[in-house]
């Protein structure tokens, strides 16, 4: 069966307008392609009109990437320049909802402060939230101190409050000192009264406000470290100016203070002028430890001052009680004589623990020029200062050369200076290598 298609009965566009195909259904693939091809030939000459086909409206659709924003959302859009971007409001709304919290901080500490150290509370993390917390703390109270106990709770970490009392205190020292010890005594809790004490008591001695420093220091709680601050604080900084009123007061202090006082002394920057002071220190206090550390003192800013000869014939006119702990601190700072020189010194010292202690210092001298020297040297040593002059050896060997140390002292006759030093290898050894304290213990007695 033939079908005989006319183009003139099928009106197509194109070069296919007067296209006749003669086919039988054999045929009807190739009919069907054809029909195919006409249709998208057709379809182009449509999207060339000027009403786009459905398929086409959806292709002419701009893609997301390029899709206007909604409504509610700020696009970020580049900076130019620092004048454009004061000349123009934020468009971060993060940024813009810090500022306005900023803002509202601000206000509510005019009116409500406890509303706004809430807010800051709320509205920050607890670093950044604490940070601001204390500036505006601090700059509240130091307009009026009376807010102090309302705002103060909101300062919840404990170095953050303390440095906080510590700033106010410096700053009302100078303003009105009384008032806010008054203050602080009728409206803080105890832990808070005794930061304040203490800090203004730091406060007035850098003032030179010195008696009335140890007029508030009374309000301290004995043995507290607020107190032992405060006694430091003033023994420092008053010893600079008036050493010997410095040691009256001092003289004043119960024994516990004394020795606080005595070693904050010792760390002041003394000249020889002082030395007097710490000589009459020395013969009014009762504690054999402030008195050995007083006439130490004495004799290091002696030495340390460049009067060798001066410092010797100082400690000669000393009472005898009080020369060993002088000798001491002469061998300690006496740099110029040799170790030959004052080795006799140090072995004539009287009371062993000045004794003692003055030749470990010779011995640490040997041993930094040379080891082998130093274990040598104290094997010769008189009888009574051997025993230190082998275990300063053994410390000071362990610590450089362990094996060295080890062969040394196995290698020392049989008898108590031996097994002495093996026992003090061990115990150096055993903090952090047990199995050489065990291999030590294993010589001693043989």
């Amino acid at each position: 069966m033939h079908v005989t298609m006319n183009s003139r009965k099928s009106r197509l566009p194109g070069s296919l307008a007067r296209l006749t195909l003669r086919f039988s259904w054999k045929r009807l693939p190739l009919c069907g392609a054809l029909v195919l091809f006409a249709a998208v030939a057709f379809g182009c000459h449509d999207s060339r009109s000027k009403v786009p086909s459905e398929a086409n409206k959806a292709l002419q659709k701009p893609t997301p990437a390029h899709s206007a924003p909604p409504a509610d959302v700020t696009v970020a859009r580049p900076q130019n320049s620092a004048a454009d971007q004061d000349s123009k409001p934020s468009s971060d709304p993060v940024a813009a909802s810090k500022e306005q919290i900023d803002q509202e901080v601000k206000r509510l500490a005019k009116s409500d402060p406890a509303k706004a150290f809430a807010l800051i509370d709320a509205s920050f993390p607890r670093d950044k939230a604490m940070a601001m917390k204390f500036a505006l703390l601090r700059t509240l109270c130091e307009e009026d101190f009376t807010r102090l106990s309302a705002l103060l709770p909101f300062l919840t970490d404990r170095s953050t409050r303390a440095s906080a009392l510590r700033d106010l205190s410096n700053y009302w020292a100078g303003h009105d000192a009384r008032g806010f010890v008054d203050y602080a005594a009728a409206n803080l809790n105890a832990v808070d009264r005794q930061a304040v004490y203490s800090s203004i008591v730091g406060a007035f001695a850098k003032l030179a406000k010195f008696d009335d420093a140890t007029e508030i220091m009374g309000k301290l709680e004995p043995g507290s470290p607020q107190r032992l601050d405060a006694i430091r604080s003033v023994t420092r900084d008053w010893a600079k100016s008036d050493s010997q009123a410095t040691v009256r007061w001092m003289l004043t202090l119960p024994a516990k203070d004394q020795a606080t006082a005595m070693s904050s002394l010792y760390g002041a920057a003394l000249q020889p002028k002082d030395v007097d002071a710490l000589l009459a220190l020395c013969e009014g206090v009762t504690d054999v430890n402030i008195q050995n550390n007083s006439i130490g003192c004495a004799v290091r800013i002696l030495v340390t001052s460049g009067d060798l000869p001066g410092a010797k014939a100082w400690i000669q006119q000393l009472p005898a009680g009080l020369q060993g702990a002088a000798q001491t601190s002469l061998i300690t700072y006496d740099h110029t004589d040799s170790v030959a020189d004052l080795a006799p010194l140090a072995f004539a010292i009287q009371g062993q623990m000045a004794r003692d202690s003055a030749c470990s210092t010779l011995v640490k001298r040997v041993f930094a020029q040379n080891p082998s020297d130093a274990a040598n040297w104290v094997l010769q040593m008189p009888q009574s200062v051997r025993t230190i002059g082998v275990q300063t050896v053994t410390v000071e060997w362990y610590n450089t050369d362990p094996d060295s140390a080890l062969q040394w002292l196995t290698s020392l006759p049989k008898g108590d200076l031996k097994n002495t030093g093996l026992k003090v290898f061990a115990s150096v050894a055993n903090i952090n290598n047990p199995d050489a304290a065990k291999m030590a213990l294993r010589y001693v007695g043989k």
